[in-house]
């Protein structure tokens, strides 16, 4: 099949949405599939893959860099038409992800969307509205790019009930983001316990996750 990922973030940012749209980029490949991939153009990054197509965006800096896609492009539009998808997977309920649903409905084919994480936790990143405003508004939108979808893909079971409360009514089906076991193999953690004295009766939990409020690391200390 040709498949087209359309994402609002994707390399060189190495957060969760990034690694995870590799993470099935790859495996679609290994099963013979074509893969393309729509996000925003990032300066000074030169994409190694041919088949990653760049919107024009707009290079900001809230509380970290990320280019802000203008899901607009005549260029875009023309390679898009020549491609002959046969299913187009969105990343986000917003801008890239609309346009993909737009292209979805267009050539009549199924459209596949990941709700990667709770919107209502980013309120923080609209700081001219009230989060109640903003939480309601962003939640209402991935609902909606949701129930135009085949297939709603969660990143874990534990959510289906919250997204089935604010109004989900497709298919949902969990799929966690692979790991390559092969990049955990040379892991040890006797190197760690040495370097900061840690007995070996004690437990060694590693968190990898930028340290900002929405990813909550709070709460797996006090866990």
């Amino acid at each position: 099949m040709k498949i087209a990922i359309f994402t609002n973030n994707y390399l060189p940012n190495p957060y969760g949405v990034s690694g995870s749209i590799e993470s099935f980029r790859q495996e679609f490949e290994k099963q013979g599939h074509t893969v393309f991939i729509f996000a925003p153009k990032f300066k000074e990054y030169k994409d190694k893959n041919p088949k990653v197509f760049r919107y024009p965006a707009i290079d900001i800096k809230v509380k970290f860099r990320f280019p802000l896609a203008i899901p607009y492009s005549k260029k875009m539009d023309k390679i898009i038409e020549k491609l002959n998808l046969d299913i187009i997977h969105i990343q986000h309920p917003n801008l890239l992800g609309k346009v993909g649903a737009k292209w979805a409905k267009k050539k009549k084919i199924p459209l596949i969307f990941t709700w990667h994480t709770l919107y209502d936790h980013y309120t923080n990143f609209i700081p001219f509205l009230p989060a109640q405003i903003s939480a309601g508004y962003m939640i209402k939108k991935a609902v909606q790019i949701a129930n135009q979808s085949e297939t709603v893909i969660i990143p874990t079971d534990s959510i289906r009930t919250i997204l089935k409360k604010w109004g989900v009514q497709k298919r949902m089906v969990a799929i966690a983001t692979g790991v390559e076991e092969k990049d955990f193999s040379e892991a040890s953690k006797n190197f760690i316990r040495k370097k900061y004295d840690i007995a070996k009766s004690e437990i060694v939990l590693l968190l990898v996750s930028r340290l900002t409020e929405e990813k909550n690391v709070e709460f797996v200390f006090r866990s």
